[in-house]
Order: structure tokens, then C-alpha cells, then sequence
């Protein structure tokens, strides 16, 4: 699945989903407890952007106990 965060292996930073890149800034939180999609409920997404000037979002979803991360994609809603 491309949408899973990918980590590096050694520094296990985030890495930007467009170019690879590993020096990201946190731009944004957006959270909710009560958003539900197709992976159970959506806990949060937070925007980033990396040095070479691309934007993406990772969204936090829980099902069942279990946390689950990905970037965002066209079919995510965006939190109410």
C-alpha cells in the first residue's frame, strides 16, 4: 500500500510522501473523536510540510484499540 508511513530505518522519521524527504514541519492538528470512515474512527490529522515545499497530511485512525497511520489521500473527508 503507497498510503502507509514510511519510517527510516535508523532515525525512524517521517518521511514526505512526494519526495522522500525526512526534515518535515508540523503545520497543523485537526482532531475529532467522533468522525468514523471505513477504517473506524478518525482521531486526527496532522498537515506537514517538508524543506523541498510539498504539503501532506497523516491521518490517526483507531479500530477496535488498534491506532493506524497514513498519508492523506483523495478519499479521506476532511474532519468536521
Amino acid at each position: 500500500m503507497d498510503d502507509l508511513i514510511k519510517f527510516d530505518k535508523e532515525m525512524k522519521a517521517l518521511s514526505c510522501p512526494v519526495c522522500g524527504e525526512y526534515y518535515n514541519h508540523l503545520e497543523s492538528v485537526a482532531m475529532s473523536f467522533n468522525s468514523m470512515d471505513g477504517n473506524g474512527r478518525r482521531i486526527a490529522v496532522l498537515g506537514f510540510s517538508c524543506e523541498h515545499g510539498h504539503s501532506f497530511d497523516v491521518v490517526a485512525n483507531q479500530h477496535k484499540g488498534l491506532t493506524f497511520l497514513h498519508y492523506a489521500n483523495e478519499e479521506d473527508e476532511p474532519i468536521q
